[in-house]
């Protein structure tokens, strides 16, 4: 069906389905409808259906708006049908409805058809005049839908064997087999004619239309109709009590015996005494329970019964159910009905309309759980958890604010220390006994663990003690057995009495020390923490056995107790007035060397001398959840829920126009839609009372935390009205509009400041901001894109979908192909189509300015962030372009240009950046000083030249360390070399370098290692660097210059002196561990040249040759050395080097070393082989 079906509409009749392809029950109905179409054929009733996706128009001009609907159209005239969608009800429908209202019997043999066809329909005897015509005419074009209208003469009618008529004009109705004739008079109906016969015809007068109607609207039911929900709400039309029989009927249409037996019984009641209950009865039955259970607002036996008033919706149920009914008890139960003498039900007040809506919604709920659980527990427990959380932080706000200052003032009173109790003169009293506030408040608490009885016994002298206590207090009041036993029972008077001089002894000394030793994370067993009156009325309490003593004593403990509570409440105020400014710790020097170590506090205990240490009890317990008092802006906590509250925002943003302009919301789907859109409703609820009003805000340069400030600055912003103003509750009006009505959740899309702020705070703690800016600008893009799709497909729909080339012509997923068409419009990529008329380039003129300005503005803003995202490469490579150039201009070797080229692509690749430090420049000093701490404090605290330094000059350094790249074999410093910089390995390895030609690697350094710390302070001539230093592959470095330290120790002099302590140490185990670790047998130098040719020169005799090789030295002590048994029999002889000017020899021994033992270097006369003219034992004349 197209747009021409406009244009034929008027042309005989037309039966045709409005449906859209999306739609589930459209599906459904097709089959039966090509049912419907095969059985009705032309020229009876034309059949037909029109997609409303694809020509909106069309379904515009018929109103509709659910799918599917079955307009039946005739001469210009429409009619909804609401009844059964099955094939019968359907083809019988159109049928009756294709024919004229009142159509003519003019034979009797016709006549005698429709009486034998079983028919209902109603009858008019007489001539086509008179007020009677005129009324049954126009009641005929009314009930047309529902009922046949026919008319026939008075003799045709007698003909036809019918003779209960014998004057015209009349109206009968002929159903269930036999016929009834309408009477003017109403129905007297009297207590003692109820079960007799039918009552003696009378000849009726001329009725009204009223009355006319409404006996046709009675009587076009069957004697017992099936009542299901598409026509109950017609037979509550006919204003009679409704008698109901109750049953269950399964998919298939079968019903239990049992059932069946108990609806025939009613059925023949009905049909036997018609005349006496069917003006005021009609008898009906159901196959479903949940429709007369939604009545009785219970759920009903079946097979039962129920009476309803049609009038009032007031019912009546058998006080007994029996599964068998019987015509006497049936009777019996509706006189009573007709007499008012039994209880009524139900109604239409509110609190009956109230029960009836909670009992439909516990029964679909019940159904819906039965069905699926899990479905329904999210549908359920997703807004009741929200609104839960909600009244939660509402009704224990101040529960929880009392309880964070309470535990504040707790913590402040922890880390406090003021004298309790200032005697008037100090008793000779024995030493302090210290209790901290943690034990104070165990000793003061009642939910303590179950007492033991030296607990116990502490409690009657007015004050609950520990064990520990109780067993000291003990030891020193007994002393004999006889009283350490009487400590375990009942305590008597005598005892009583020395225990409470002994423990007033106690208070006075009692103070408070500094609690700095209890954990965080555990919880003592009782719930709160004791306020001062509640140790006070602890104390004061006692135990019950402090009846049995004086009123003077008690009064005595208790004087002295109240003194104990009121310095406690002094103490407090005078924390209060510190709290402000606390003491600022000093920053003592770290020069700790020969000072002994600090001495530690005192345990943190309540003790009775130095020896008794206490044991503590900690269970450790979970901390139950707590929403936070207040939320800063830039915690990880409020960031998610910005997200959430995002999300929400842009599903609004989305699914609004969506749902208004494309049909994509019907019966089907529209609960899916309305749980959607109130979980996001519950999440705007949650931030607009629970979160807003706790967000943390800057005043005058300070943080406010107060939950009441963080309240009154959010009801004064801006924020609090578009919030507000976005919870609009304009879904009240779906009960004016309908469901359908999307454009009502439009204050929804006004919500936009939580999704900038989301965006920004992201954009500031990315590590990649460039992404989410990117991000942010494709969504602004791809909404607007979204926008015109949703524009032309309702503007397609205005025009006609398919009524020329330019609009949408219905075919494919809508939504797709307009999206299609705005980004073509958007991008101007490809070709879209043609205008067709003005209208259409009306409509292009303003896609195309939009598209223009939004499509400009977006490409720009990604233009803008990605140079801002290559600046630091387009530095770079403008900075390598320079030195390319540099270095072409002065003609450098390849192999320096290529190492250049090589540090600025690793430089590059690692840092992303040739000068980290200028990034920092435009930071303020304390940040610079911050970062710096954070990156390199670790690292400077290795070195042991600044290990327990002041800490002031550690900050001082930090600044000044700079990095340096090391390319693959740079040497990092040269043996020999002034130092002037202290090097930090941060990433790579460095070599040091040794041995003759410093080809061997004596160490490697690696990450985090330090080396050139020495050479900063200069002292003793270390400042000369003793070894090459070379960079194995890439290596950064942190690089400590003398003058930066130089400069910073101008400002710290007794740091300078502490450094310069440490320096000479270090250079004095430095010598001493190369003094120990030198060698005393060297490597004997190479035969210079010119001694090899002059031994070349002279002969082999010559006393120039043996002066060479054998010194100035006399042989025959060096002769008699290898046979000396003092040397070659010894394994302990000790030697002296005596001359070294022999070069030839294969050891060379250092000249002139002092002497050495055995215990030093143990030299064997097989470890090494040296010469004899060059070594002599200690016993030598030679050594002489």
């Amino acid at each position: 069906m197209n747009l021409k079906f406009l244009e034929v509409k008027n042309e005989g009749a037309w039966f045709v389905m409005f449906y859209a392809p999306w739609c589930g029950h459209c599906k459904k109905l097709e089959p039966i409808w090509n049912q419907v179409s095969q059985s009705l054929y032309p020229p009876v009733v034309r059949v037909a259906q029109v997609d409303c996706t694809r020509f909106p128009n069309v379904a515009s001009e018929f109103k509709v708006k659910g799918f599917p609907t079955l307009i039946f159209m005739k001469n210009g005239e429409t009619f909804h049908y609401k009844g059964e969608r099955s094939r019968e009800t359907l083809v019988d429908y159109a049928e009756r409805m294709a024919l004229p209202p009142i159509q003519v019997i003019g034979d009797s043999n016709t006549m005698k058809e429709k009486i034998n066809s079983q028919q209902k329909f109603f009858l008019y005897v007489g001539d086509n005049i008179g007020s009677t015509w005129e009324a049954f005419n126009v009641t005929a074009y009314e009930f047309q839908p529902y009922i046949y209208f026919y008319s026939v003469s008075l003799p045709v009618l007698q003909a036809s064997g019918i003779e209960a008529v014998s004057h015209a004009p009349s109206v009968m109705v002929f159903k269930d087999g036999t016929h009834y004739l309408y009477k003017n008079d109403k129905p007297v109906v009297l207590e003692n004619r109820l079960l007799e016969g039918e009552e003696s015809e009378t000849a009726p007068s001329v009725p009204g239309l009223s009355d006319l109607r409404d006996w046709i609207n009675h009587e076009r039911f069957p004697n017992v109709v099936e009542i299901s929900g598409g026509n109950f709400h017609q037979v509550m039309k006919i204003k009679k009590y409704i008698v109901l029989v109750v049953t269950e009927v399964d998919k298939v249409g079968r019903m239990p015996k049992a059932m069946r037996d108990y609806k025939d019984a009613v059925e023949r009641f009905a049909e036997t005494y018609h005349s006496t209950y069917h003006d005021n009865f009609l008898f009906g039955w159901t196959g479903s329970p949940e429709l007369a259970n939604s009545i009785a607002m219970t759920t009903l036996p079946v097979p039962s019964l129920i009476v309803i008033n049609a009038t009032n919706y007031l019912h009546h149920i058998p006080e007994e159910h029996t599964e068998i009914i019987t015509p006497e008890n049936l009777a019996d139960f509706l006189n009573r009905i007709l007499q008012n003498d039994i209880q009524a039900y139900g109604g239409m007040g509110v609190m009956a309309r109230a029960m009836r809506m909670y009992y439909e919604a516990s029964t679909t709920l019940s159904g819906m759980w039965y069905g699926n659980p899990v479905l329904t527990s999210v549908i359920i427990g997703l807004p009741l958890g929200f609104l839960s959380l909600i009244c939660y932080s509402m009704w224990c706000a101040d529960i929880m604010d009392a309880s964070e200052d309470e535990q504040n003032e707790y913590t402040l009173q922890r880390h406090q220390v003021v004298p309790l109790i200032q005697p008037e003169s100090p008793p000779p009293s024995p030493p302090a006994t210290y209790i901290s506030s943690a034990e104070l408040n165990r000793i003061s608490t009642q939910d303590w663990i179950r007492p033991s009885p030296l607990q116990r016994m502490g409690r009657s002298v007015g004050c609950d003690l520990p064990q520990h206590v109780a067993e000291k207090f003990n030891e020193q009041l007994s002393g004999d057995t006889e009283k350490a036993a009487v400590t375990t029972s009942c305590p008597t008077n005598s005892l009583v009495k020395e225990k409470q001089q002994l423990f007033l002894k106690l208070i006075p000394t009692i103070s408070i020390e500094e609690d700095v030793g209890l954990r965080e994370d555990s919880c003592r067993t009782w719930v709160r923490r004791p306020t001062l009156h509640s140790v006070a009325s602890s104390c004061i309490s006692g135990n019950s056995s402090m009846t049995s003593f004086s009123i003077d004593k008690n009064h005595f403990v208790s004087s002295r107790i109240q003194r104990l509570v009121s310095a406690f409440t002094d103490r407090a105020k005078a924390l209060k007035e510190r709290i402000a400014q606390p003491p600022t710790p000093s920053t003592d020097s770290s020069d700790h060397e020969g000072r002994g170590p600090a001495p530690h506090p005192p345990p943190l205990s309540l003790r009775l001398d130095s020896s008794s240490e206490p044991k503590r009890t900690w269970i450790n317990v979970s901390k139950p959840f707590r929403i936070p008092r207040t939320f800063h802006p830039q915690s990880s906590v409020y960031i998610s829920w910005l997200f959430v509250v995002s999300s929400s925002f842009m599903y609004n943003l989305w699914s609004v126009p969506l749902r208004i302009t494309f049909p994509y919301q019907d019966d089907s789907n529209i609960y899916l839609w309305l749980i959607a859109d109130y979980v996001a409703d519950v999440i705007y609820l949650v931030d607009t009372f629970l979160i807003r009003p706790r967000l943390r805000f800057v005043r005058e340069g300070s943080w406010i935390e107060e939950v009441t400030d963080c309240r009154k600055n959010y009801i004064a912003s801006l924020g609090s009205k578009i919030d507000v103003l976005s919870l609009t509750p304009l879904d009240f009006l779906y009960f004016y509009f309908g469901l359908q009505s999307s454009l009502l959740r439009f204050p929804r899309m006004i919500r936009i400041l939580p999704f900038w702020e989301f965006f920004d705070r992201l954009d500031m703690m990315a590590p990649s901001p460039f992404i989410i800016r990117i991000g942010r600008t494709l969504f602004y893009m791809l909404y607007l894109i979204h926008l015109n799709a949703c524009a032309y497909f309702f503007y397609s729909k205005w025009a006609g979908i398919g009524s020329d080339a330019f609009v949408f012509q219905g075919e494919g997923n809508a939504y797709l192909r307009c999206f299609y068409f705005a980004m073509k419009t958007a991008t101007k990529i490809g070709k879209n189509p043609k205008p067709a008329n003005n209208i259409d380039r009306t409509f292009m003129i303003f896609n195309w300015l939009i598209g223009v300005f939004a499509c400009a503005a977006i490409i720009g803003q990604i233009r803008d962030i990605m140079a801002a995202a290559e600046r630091s490469k387009t530095e770079y490579r403008e900075r390598l372009d320079r030195t390319v150039q540099l270095m072409n201009r002065l003609n450098l070797p390849p192999k320096i240009q290529d190492r250049i080229r090589m540090w600025f692509t690793y430089s590059w690749s690692t840092q992303k950046t040739l000068d980290e430090i200028s990034s920092l420049v435009s930071l303020p000093h304390n940040m610079q000083m911050d970062i710096a701490m954070n990156v390199h404090v670790q690292t400077l605290s290795k070195v042991q030249l600044f290990q327990d330094c002041d800490p002031a000059l550690i900050r001082d350094l930090v600044l000044k360390l700079k990095p340096v790249l090391f390319l693959p074999g740079d040497l990092v410093c040269k043996k020999g070399e002034v130092g002037k910089e202290m090097y930090i390995v941060k990433q790579g390895q460095v070599q040091v370098m040794g041995g003759p030609n410093n080809d061997k690697i004596l160490v490697t350094l690696s990450e985090g290692s330090v080396f050139g710390e020495i050479s900063l302070l200069a002292v003793g001539g270390g400042n000369r660097r003793m070894a090459d230093v070379r960079s194995e592959g890439f290596s950064n470095l942190f690089v400590l210059s003398k003058s930066d330290l130089n400069e910073a120790l101008e400002y710290h002099p007794e740091a300078q002196k502490i450094l310069q302590r440490k320096a000479k140490k270090l250079v004095k185990k430095t010598s001493e561990r190369q003094l120990s670790s030198e060698p005393i047998i060297t490597t004997k130098p190479p035969t210079p040249k010119l001694v090899k040719t002059v031994l070349q020169a002279v002969s082999a005799d010559s006393k120039t040759r043996k002066f060479l090789l054998q010194g100035s030295r006399t042989t025959s002590s060096m002769t008699q050395l290898s046979t000396d048994p003092g040397v070659t029999n010894s394994l302990d002889s000790v030697f002296v080097v005596k001359d070294v000017r022999s070069y030839s020899d294969e050891v060379l021994l250092k000249p002139n070393y002092l002497p050495f033992n055995k215990r030093s270097a143990l030299i064997r006369r097989n470890a090494f082989k040296v010469s004899t003219n060059r070594i002599a034992p200690a016993n030598s004349p030679k050594f002489q």
